[in-house]
């Protein structure tokens, strides 16, 4: 009898602590997307020379046989050797697309699961999950350095061993926790953090932080801690680690939120202190260790009634550098290019505005973003240049505009080849930099599963010093100083050792969205750019001067690039 009973209580427990378990809930979404893109050169005048003397027996000794049409590329880059085995190294160099004429193809695809683990009603657990691949991203190298990068996109290939080899591998891209409780909401790990209309901080910002969100009436207050984060890394580092590394010691940020009816607007600083490793000192022959402090402001405003809407987001970043610890003054300001201390300021502005009127809708964006000051002082070649001594300690520097704030109205002018001045986020994928633009959009639903749409952006650099004369060699790599610029420059009777025509270029877009089924969809867009003069003094070429070819040929007119791309996307 009590056998029987010890038996009755076991399985009373086993299936109250089954029930428990099913008690949790679990939910998942997630994407799938299958693209074919093909980029083609409308004529012989790549970005980095003339096609034509590059190819097969024709081409001129030294820089052939080698199409190379021009195209960012990350591991293992077309005719340069990589600096890093990561993709943290991006730039555009001919061959970055492809090595065997005016045009590439490139079929790729990527998964994407969100998954959500809710074990009451007061805790979650989510995730990102991405299946991709390791790659060399557009690679024309015969092998290759180190090991390749994760791409949240896999290449399709074939293989020899294809029987063998994995179509894809996954990667946990995110992980978190939050705790819901009457008057706060926390947050813990990793997570985006796409703060207002994503010009500056989007869906590829990550950030892995304790946050806490605190409603209170129309208002919302944000607070977060990053902990013992590695800055300016690829790859997380230790606290002491020796090398180029970067450490956290303070890493927070405050935000507060408004919302009325169609009306929010949000405002707030990042805090940042860290110590970074600068290397060994020019003088002393040992370390430098750096302070660093970021204060990094952000406002935005989004407004939509139904009818009209607007969004605008300002930010700016103030980074001072301190280099005192174990360096003497000596060695601290050799290594400075004689400051002691170097404080750091950029920008990026962002409004967009319109319309919807029935089935149309009009969009209409003026964006600026900040670059380099090369003629103030801060650059240690332009003061030696002059004959000048010591060093400006004021420096203007690249806020880049992200790119997803940027995709409904270009892609190949920043998305894909970052304007011309190599500013490439992590992730491969360009952004907008040193410059401004306008642009306008049209969309139309000519049903309510099909959306037809057409845009198009003209660009300007900023800074009129920002970019040296020839500073982009036909490798991609940036060769720019004063006395470089300075004596390319006098090749073609030109004094001043900077870019004087900052025309980067018009581009146009058509495209539609057709959802065929519910959860699939299917995309597709075409692109053409028109590169401006600015490419005519800032990319070095192949090219003729003085009846002979050479690589560092200027004044040469960039034919029009055009791209398309379809898609399947399937969201569940």
């Amino acid at each position: 009898m009590r056998k029987a009973l010890a038996l009755t209580i076991a399985a009373l427990l086993v299936a109250g602590f089954a029930a428990t378990a099913l008690a949790w809930e679990f939910e998942m979404t997630g994407s799938w997307e299958n693209r074919l893109r093909y980029f083609g050169r409308t004529g012989n005048n790549d970005l980095f020379g003339i096609a034509s003397l590059q190819e097969g027996p024709a081409a001129a000794a030294g820089v052939g046989p080698f199409v190379g049409f021009a195209g960012p590329s990350t591991w293992g880059r077309g005719a340069v050797a990589p600096a890093n085995a990561d993709n943290s190294n991006i730039v555009i160099t001919r061959g970055g697309f492809s090595t065997w004429g005016s045009d590439a193809a490139i079929h790729d695809q990527k998964m994407t699961l969100v998954p959500t683990i809710k074990v009451n009603p007061a805790i979650r657990v989510h995730g990102v999950y991405t299946v991709g691949g390791y790659r060399n991203k557009y690679n024309q190298t015969a092998g290759g350095v180190g090991v390749p990068p994760f791409e949240r996109w896999y290449m399709h290939d074939s293989s020899p061993n294809a029987a063998y080899n994995t179509a894809a591998i996954g990667s946990w891209e995110q992980i978190r926790a939050t705790f819901h409780t009457p008057w706060a909401t926390f947050s813990i790990g990793v997570k985006d953090f796409p703060l207002g209309v994503a010009s500056n901080l989007g869906y590829n910002t990550r950030a892995n932080a304790f946050l806490a969100v605190v409603p209170y009436g129309p208002f919302r207050f944000l607070g977060a801690i990053w902990l013992t984060d590695s800055a300016l890394e690829s790859y997380p580092m230790s606290p002491d680690r020796v090398g180029n590394a970067a450490q956290n010691q303070l890493f927070q940020s405050y935000f507060v939120i408004y919302r009325n009816g169609p009306l929010e607007i949000g405002a707030g600083p990042l805090w940042q202190l860290r110590h970074q490793n600068e290397g060994v000192s020019l003088v002393a022959g040992i370390p430098l260790i750096t302070d660093v402090t970021v204060t990094d402001y952000q406002v935005y405003f989004k407004y939509f009634n139904g009818r009209f809407f607007a969004n605008g987001e300002y930010a700016w970043a103030m980074i001072n550098q301190y280099p005192t610890l174990l360096g003497t003054a000596g060695s601290v300001a050799a290594f400075n290019g004689g400051a002691t201390e170097t404080h750091i300021e950029n920008y990026n502005a962002f409004v967009e505005t319109g319309v919807v009127i029935g089935p149309s809708k009009i969009s209409l964006l003026w964006v600026q973003s900040s670059g380099a000051v090369l003629n103030n002082g801060s650059n240690v070649g332009m003061q030696v240049g002059l004959g000048l001594t010591g060093r400006n300690p004021k420096v203007y520097a690249v806020r880049a505009i992200n790119y997803q704030a940027m995709e409904p109205y270009e892609w190949l002018m920043f998305n894909t080849y970052a304007g011309g001045t190599q500013t490439f986020h992590a992730d491969g994928t360009g952004q907008m930099a040193d410059a401004y633009a306008f642009a306008g959009r049209y969309d139309h639903a000519v049903a309510s599963n099909l959306n037809i749409w057409g845009s198009y952006i003209w660009a300007h650099r900023l800074e009129k010093a920002g970019v040296w004369f020839g500073q982009f060699s036909n490798t991609g790599a940036n060769v720019g100083s004063f006395a470089a610029a300075t004596a390319l420059a006098g090749l073609y009777g030109r004094t001043s050792p900077f870019v004087e025509d900052g025309f980067i270029g018009w581009e146009a877009n058509v495209g539609c969205d057709w959802k065929l089924l519910e959860g699939l969809t299917f995309k597709t867009r075409y692109a053409y750019w028109q590169p401006g003069d600015y490419f005519k003094e800032a990319f070095q070429a192949i090219g003729v001067r003085g009846g002979a070819v050479v690589g560092n040929a200027m004044f040469l007119s960039r034919d029009a690039i055009q791209a398309v791309q379809g898609s399947i996307l399937i969201e569940f």
